[in-house]
């Protein structure tokens, strides 16, 4: 299922209640950039608030307020609707290597459900940070 979220901030600007909001597919942005830091950012540039303007700096200081969620980000949303955007990003690319595990076991292995078979899936992981660190010393 796609993770998707309303993303709202809600404030006041010379004496004017503003309310940008924008839906954004978090599976997209995660894609892109391997994070979704810069949600306030593109929840501005949606709403055609600029950047480098005192409106934005008002709307820097106030949460974002999430709503209408849907997929695992839902497992993320506090009581106040604010997003806990380091776990969902933890989350979210340990689901995608659970993936690709998936990928890699049912090609080769014609395993169905890899969770199923812990060990299988343990000696993918252990190949996976094998390489990882392998990677980190040629770099």
């Amino acid at each position: 299922m796609k993770n998707i979220i309303t993303a709202q901030i809600e404030f006041y600007f010379k004496g004017e209640c503003m309310t940008p909001k924008t839906v954004f597919d978090l599976d997209e942005l995660m894609e892109k950039s391997g994070t979704i830091s810069g949600l306030r950012h593109l929840l501005a540039k949606g709403n055609n608030i600029d950047p480098y303007s005192y409106e934005y700096e008002v709307m820097e200081v106030t949460p974002i307020t999430i709503s209408e969620a849907k997929g695992m980000v839902c497992e993320h949303i506090n009581d106040d609707k604010e997003l806990d955007t380091e776990a969902f990003e933890e989350s979210w690319h340990k689901e995608k290597l659970l993936t690709q595990f998936q990928s890699i076991a049912k090609k080769h292995l014609n395993i169905d459900d890899i969770q199923s078979n812990q060990t299988v899936l343990q000696a993918l992981k252990d190949a996976y940070l094998l390489g990882q660190k392998s990677q980190q010393k040629n770099s």
